[in-house]
């Protein structure tokens, strides 16, 4: 089966650092790496191309314009909501909620549903990131430390 991992960056964009999805990538036999942002052309015409089996992408990207026949996992990665909640209200979010301004929580949450809509099957993070979308998802705990990652204040 031939595999493509898309993400905006497979490498970590501060060093190059390893991150989970050049892991997977140089983990999973006969895989293929797709990084958005060094990518200039044309998505659809590349994913038709290379005609990949199978897409394992970031669902902040929404639903991707896959081949007829590929199939494809969705990983649930970012708590948008949950993020969106901790937000402080401040009057810009307040102008922007009552002129229905789309912002990047916004935008993301609904590109996030879109993929898992579209998706095969969904992978989340955690437990915690499946249920705050409440979406059926296979857990795949990628290591957090939740003591060090929380809200502050």
């Amino acid at each position: 089966m031939r595999t493509l991992l898309v993400n905006e960056n497979i490498f970590g964009s501060v060093s190059h650092e390893e991150t989970f999805w050049s892991t997977l990538g140089r983990l999973l036999p006969d895989t293929q790496t797709l990084a958005l942002s060094e990518f200039n052309g044309d998505l659809t015409a590349r994913l038709e191309e290379l005609k990949p089996d199978l897409v394992i992408s970031n669902s902040i990207l929404g639903a991707l314009p896959l081949p007829d026949g590929t199939k494809s996992i969705v990983l649930l990665q970012d708590d948008f909501r949950a993020m969106e909640r901790l937000l402080p209200v401040t009057w810009k979010t307040i102008i922007k909620r009552i002129l229905r301004i789309p912002t990047f929580y916004k935008d993301s949450i609904r590109k996030q549903y879109e993929a898992i809509g579209a998706a095969d099957r969904c992978v989340a993070v955690s437990n915690q990131v499946a249920s705050s979308y409440q979406v059926p998802a296979d857990i795949i705990p990628i290591g957090i430390n939740p003591e060090l990652f929380r809200p502050l204040g």
